[in-house]
């Protein structure tokens, strides 16, 4: 098989896992912290296979800091799946950005750019009427 055909196969195939994460919280009657914890558990089994030996962990409190964050997006990802409909868990995630625009001012002290405004008004041009249906 060459390179492009494996290419194209691996797309479809992550796609394919990708877009069934959302089918699998809904279909799997547990809690959505369990769910959480075990598709992070499977996840960091697979880095630990794919990178063998070659992850480093420095902690500080910068990562600390992510690492938290993202866990708190993970969980409130699969609670928001579970507990509403998929489309309103994708909306959720994807109004974030401007919800970070609104509130950088006053939790970070800067000054939300021009260009991160255009960014967001573009999204929603084309993005709001797809979720206003």
């Amino acid at each position: 098989m060459n390179e492009k055909s494996k290419a194209i196969l691996l797309m479809a195939a992550t796609a394919l896992i990708w877009s069934s994460g959302g089918l699998a919280i809904k279909l799997v009657d547990w809690n959505p912290m369990a769910i959480t914890g075990v598709r992070s558990g499977l996840a960091a089994l697979t880095l630990g296979i794919l990178f063998r030996g070659r992850l480093k962990f420095g902690f500080s409190l910068v990562q600390l800091g992510a690492a938290v964050g993202y866990a708190g997006l993970l969980i409130t990802n699969v609670a928001a799946t579970k507990l509403t409909t998929s489309a309103n868990a994708i909306l959720l995630a994807y109004t974030a950005p401007v919800y970070v625009a609104l509130l950088a001012p006053w939790f970070l002290k800067e000054k939300t750019s021009r260009s991160d405004w255009f960014f967001y008004s573009h999204y929603r041009r084309w993005h709001g009427p797809v979720f206003s249906r």
